[in-house]
């Protein structure tokens, strides 16, 4: 039977950019920080970055505006500023 389960690449994708997410450090800045996506299963726990030089702390919400393949981050701005 294993040649019926032979390996295959699955190429999952969530699409999260335009979601809601709370940062989960003590702060987040152009360099370092990390957010908690609620996916509806587990959650997810995100490498994010801040743009502008703006700085968020523990319990912010944020908007994920930006993939980064390179470095694996998420570029993010406050939820205010998204919705205005």
């Amino acid at each position: 039977m294993r040649p019926f389960f032979h390996k295959v690449e699955q190429q999952t994708i969530k699409r999260v950019l335009g979601q809601s997410a709370v940062v989960r450090t003590s702060k987040v800045t152009d360099s370092f920080g990390e957010a908690f996506l609620s996916d509806g299963g587990a959650g997810l726990i995100l490498k994010v970055r801040s743009s502008n030089n703006q700085t968020f702390v523990k319990g912010d919400k944020v908007v994920l505006l930006e993939y980064l393949d390179k470095e694996n981050i998420y570029r993010v701005i406050s939820e205010e500023d998204f919705n205005s």
